[in-house]
């Protein structure tokens, strides 16, 4: 009897050390590799993705160890060395944010024959390419934008200047696109004028001083930044609160005081946090579930950022990048 009493107590001592440890089904690698390491989008991406790792571990009772990468400058050659460097730390999936104009087929298509899954988010690649994308609906973007301005300025409409950053960029086409339709729509709206610029604090906020100086005839209404590069500083726009209605494309910690000092009334916030929380979730069901994405294809709307609501938006800004 004693026997059996002292090895009931020893069980009895045990269990709550075995109730510690958590079973795994499975276990998995994946590495994310940013656009540029000093990206606020990617602090934001990446808490997305680790909010999502969490989810999926307690769900399916998996271990998932993320690894994040990024270039110092945003220059693709680092980023193919990243991916070479994900393949010899024995990554089971990659979610990728791959840098503009530059040419990755060779590093996706080796990893592709290791079946190594990669998701893009933010920008894209070619179809064969990749096993799914998650980015912004540029032309959804567009109409927000739109619906916004046309609110701030009210049922008289007027004429409305452009800010679409550099010549030819086909994000800025698409933006564009969907702005018009919403004009087209309300009928009360005239082209000011579209006017290019470098995707950089400087040279954005010097056309819209030069475009602003030069309406002598106040015959400009209202302005629509199709990027954020006006306000990514804090050198101000050429009107007072309340002046001149304008509504931008972008809403990063930089852009916020200007929905607190009155001279922008609304910015249109991507879902960076849903980039993160997506390609993770994509990649765990390809390599767990063995489910390819359905869709293959996600585009997110737009998060309308408003003086009633940017107090709240800035708390999410912190949180992110805890």
């Amino acid at each position: 009897m004693r026997f059996v009493a002292l090895s009931l107590l020893m069980l009895s001592m045990m269990l709550p050390l075995h109730a510690l440890e958590r079973e795994i089904w499975g276990s998995f690698r994946l590495g994310l590799l940013g656009g540029d390491s000093d990206s606020a989008v990617f602090a934001v991406v990446k808490a997305g993705a680790r909010d999502a790792a969490k989810a999926l571990e307690k769900e399916h009772k998996l271990s998932i160890e993320l690894i994040f990468k990024a270039p110092v400058e945003g220059d693709a050659h680092t980023q193919d060395g990243a991916l070479g460097e994900f393949f010899i730390e024995g990554v089971d999936g990659i979610a990728l944010d791959p840098h503009p104009g530059q040419e990755l087929v060779d590093e996706i298509s080796f990893l592709a024959t290791q079946n190594i899954a990669v998701v893009c988010f933010h920008r894209d690649l070619p179809e064969h390419m990749r096993l799914a994308y998650i980015g912004s609906d540029q032309q959804a973007l567009g109409r927000m934008a739109m619906k916004a301005l046309a609110k701030a300025m009210g049922p008289r409409g007027g004429s409305v200047a452009v800010l679409a950053g550099p010549s030819g960029s086909d994000l800025a086409r698409q933006r564009l696109d969907g702005a018009e339709a919403v004009a087209k729509e309300a009928g009360n709206f005239r082209p000011y004028g579209i006017f290019t610029c470098e995707e950089a604090l400087t040279p954005a906020l010097n056309t819209v001083r030069r475009v602003t100086a030069e309406d002598r005839d106040d015959r400009l209404n209202g302005w629509l930044f199709l990027g954020p590069w006006p306000l990514s500083g804090a050198a101000g726009l050429p009107w007072e609160a309340d002046e001149m209605p304008c509504v931008a494309i972008g809403a990063e910690p930089p852009e916020l005081p200007y929905l607190k000092q009155g001279t922008v009334n609304a910015l249109v916030a991507q879902k960076y946090y849903d980039w993160g929380y997506q390609s993770v979730v994509m990649l765990i069901e390809k390599l767990y579930l063995k489910k390819d994405p359905e869709p293959a294809v996600i585009l997110t709307d737009g998060e309308l950022i408003t003086p009633g609501n940017q107090a709240a938006y800035r708390a999410k800004w912190v949180e992110w990048l805890r």
